[in-house]
């Protein structure tokens, strides 16, 4: 058993893991994916291969860099991944950028430049992927242009998120922090065999923090945190021809975002004030920690979701299906005028359905010439 404890700078004061177990694989027990000590094994070809042998310009991270680096949900992956950045302006646009290029997104709608997979199915829409992590196994960067292999144009490049595995050894890790705001996350999972030939995994954990402005009109907090997410898996792995994973998700956001400062005085501040309205001012309040809104920019998005990968060797060949299908319910109210005057107010009551369906044929001869030809299905309902 190893503990870490480390001091944080910022929110997190502190934080304590007791990981459970840890993966080696021998020398002479290599299998046809050619994994050995110091080898990442990636997928930006859709096949497993050693990043050596990766002939495109990609990074990958496994699970001991993420947890040195502490990261915790997809704002935090621009601190481990090079020429890489987060930007969420609201409850509704965010998104990554590759080496400068990449867009806002705005809306549920739109899909970023930047294509965001986990466990080897895309994921569409702005607000899917800001989820909790705690049981990462890789994180791999493709930078520049990719096309059909990742079942969608993505003129960016793709972020790639996968999971550990189910394990056929039990084991399991337990992490909890507590910082200033009474920040506190807790996280964890447990895995270990349910029979010879099936393995299980279940985890999950809560994210929680007051928020570090005020809302001068009521006293409310704003910009708070509090998010809850779990994840199950089970795996079929009997050593013959056939491997099956399936995996289930959930998460759910309940926070009140984003609170706007005002940065310097203007004509539109004067308008506002003559109209009634109060503007924070950083003339009155160098701290910049109250604002004023007639309404608190709730901000409530429920997430879940289901996929399925089905391997079948036959020789030198082997067959994938990657079946998924994910829900997002988004409910926001926010003032868009940012002041206390009823001006301008959006609302949003929003569910988008994805449903995707990947069939692909590789195949892994002794020879010089090795295919892979596949197809891929995309359905959504917004």
């Amino acid at each position: 058993m190893r503990v870490r404890a480390s001091l944080l700078a910022g929110i997190c004061a502190s934080a304590i893991s007791f990981p459970a177990f840890a993966q080696e694989t021998p020398d002479d027990d290599l299998d046809s994916r050619r994994i050995g000590p110091n080898v990442i094994i990636v997928t930006a070809q859709r096949q497993n291969q050693s990043l050596q042998e990766v002939p495109i310009a990609v990074s990958a991270f496994d699970a001991e860099a993420l947890e040195a680096q502490q990261i915790e949900n997809a704002s935090d992956l621009q601190l481990t991944l090079p020429n890489v950045s987060f930007t969420k302006s609201n409850f509704t646009s965010s998104s990554f950028t590759i080496r400068g290029i990449g867009d806002l997104c705005v809306g549920v709608t739109c899909d970023s430049a930047t294509a965001i997979h986990t466990n080897g199915s895309p994921l569409f829409g702005t607000r899917l992927f800001e989820t909790e992590y705690f049981d990462l196994e890789r994180v791999e960067v493709l930078r520049g242009p990719q096309s059909t292999l990742f079942g969608k144009n993505a003129s960016a490049g793709v972020i790639s998120i996968v999971t550990k595995e189910p394990q056929f050894d039990f084991g399991g890790m337990v992490e909890a922090s507590y910082g200033n705001y009474d920040a506190m996350v807790v996280k964890g999972f447990v895995t270990g065999p349910i029979s010879d030939s099936v393995a299980f995994s279940a985890g999950g954990g809560i994210n929680k923090r007051d928020g570090y402005l005020t809302n001068g009109v009521n006293g409310d907090d704003i910009n708070d945190r509090d998010r809850w997410f779990t994840r199950g898996q089970l795996l079929f792995d009997n050593g013959g021809p056939l491997r099956v994973r399936v995996i289930g998700d959930y998460d759910k956001i309940e926070e009140r975002c984003c609170g706007v400062l005002n940065v310097a005085p203007s004509a539109e501040i004067g308008a506002i004030q003559l109209l009634g309205g109060q503007v924070n001012d950083f003339r009155n309040n160098p701290d910049g920690d109250v604002v004023f809104t007639d309404v608190d920019p709730i901000n409530n998005v429920e997430n879940y979701g289901i996929s399925g990968q089905i391997d079948y060797e036959f020789g030198a060949l082997t067959l994938t299906s990657i079946t998924a299908y994910r829900k997002t319910k988004l409910a926001a109210d926010q003032d868009v005028d940012f002041t206390s005057a009823d001006i301008v107010r959006e609302t949003r009551d929003q569910k988008v359905n994805t449903f995707t369906q990947e069939l692909r044929i590789a195949s892994d001869f002794d020879g010089p010439l090795n295919f892979l030809l596949g197809g891929f299905y995309f359905n959504e309902d917004v």
